[in-house]
């Protein structure tokens, strides 16, 4: 009997389609590590909205700049939920046993802490890259158009007046901390041996980095390389699944 399948809502890359984005990363680790059902229908960026506003509330404008986002995931009642968090907190409310994946976790909420730091120092150098290294056609006027507005410039000119070594330099300290933090155990995740919903978001943005470009992660996490790598290496089992 076949189990029910669960809808991953996800966006493509040029060429082989294949999960890049990080929230995306976080809802798909948190599927693959739990092992269930599910299949990926991919969705360009200028479709999100027209998808997704019928079956699912907008987002709070403190939740994301977007109304409508990725991931959103459909369950097999039917049930849409948007929101890597929300969805982290749904599949372990209904999948408990399922490899429970720590969403109390001290560290967990320490990662949520940090994560987005890290990330907002790297972005002026990394959304011109992400269009011209991964986006599909169709994505591109979309990602041009509402970057630029979020940014207040196009994201070239945010490139180069902000981008570059300095947003690495920015974010050495904290990757120096995150690895501290995975150095303290005796495991390659965060609290040892198991991995938590803390170690599936930095995992998820190294891997997002990963995806924008070996030179990317290499430059983060240049500053204490060997327990990011380390990380991404454990969580090679559930970063495999990438393109269904």
């Amino acid at each position: 009997m076949n189990r029910p399948q669960i809808i991953l809502y996800d966006l493509p890359s040029r060429g082989r389609r294949a999960c890049w984005s990080l929230n995306p990363w976080k809802t798909r680790l948190v599927l693959n590590y739990k092992g269930l059902n599910y299949r990926t229908e991919w969705v360009e960026y200028p479709n999100v909205r027209r998808l997704l506003e019928p079956n699912v509330p907008a987002n709070p404008a403190s939740v994301s700049p977007a109304a409508y986002s990725i991931p959103t995931i459909q369950l097999p009642d039917g049930e849409w939920i948007m929101d890597s968090r929300t969805i982290a907190e749904r599949l372990e409310a209904l999948h408990p046993d399922a490899g429970p994946i720590g969403l109390l976790s001290p560290w967990t909420a320490k990662i949520e802490a940090v994560a987005p730091q890290v990330w907002k120092f790297l972005i002026p150098d990394v959304m011109a890259k992400i269009p011209k290294r991964l986006l599909n056609e169709e994505s591109l006027s979309y990602w041009y158009e509402t970057r630029g507005k979020r940014f207040g410039m196009p994201v070239d000119e945010l490139e180069s007046a902000k981008g570059g070594d300095q947003c690495y330099e920015n974010a050495a300290p904290l990757i120096r901390e995150i690895g501290a933090w995975l150095r303290s155990s005796d495991g390659p995740f965060l609290g040892g041996h198991k991995p938590c919903y803390g170690d599936f978001i930095w995992a998820g943005l190294l891997q997002c980095s990963k995806r924008i470009g070996d030179d990317v992660l290499g430059r983060l996490v240049a500053a204490d390389p060997e327990p990011h790598t380390a990380l991404l290496e454990a969580c090679r089992p559930w970063l495999a699944r990438d393109d269904r």
